[in-house]
């Protein structure tokens, strides 16, 4: 398994990893992505990672989304910041207009 592979190192060079799964509330791709969350999903819980997941709204989607990343970071901030790996995981469409990304639903 993949998770077995991952985890054989003798030391782990974090002593915790936090991940945030995002994806959109409404999409015209829920079933695909629904697939896609609960695989990273087992992966994670195989890895005992600890799994926070959000679905941006789509009414301030922009300012919620920054809210939620922050307050995720901020939220393990209190210990050493090398003892901790944070994954940020979008599930979902993107382009690239005028070299800036763009996440929509």
């Amino acid at each position: 398994m993949a998770a077995k592979k991952c985890s054989d190192a003798k030391k782990p060079a974090y002593k915790k990893v936090e991940v945030l799964l995002i994806t959109w509330e409404e999409t015209d791709m829920e079933d695909e992505l629904e697939i896609e969350t609960k695989a990273l999903t087992e992966l994670f819980n195989e890895l005992h990672y600890h799994i926070n997941r959000y679905r941006i709204p789509l009414h301030n989607a922009r300012n919620d989304l920054q809210y939620e990343v922050l307050n995720f970071l901020r939220t393990y901030e209190k210990g050493p910041a090398d003892e901790t790996l944070f994954l940020i995981y979008y599930t979902g469409h993107g382009s690239v207009r005028h070299d800036a990304c763009y996440w929509h639903p």
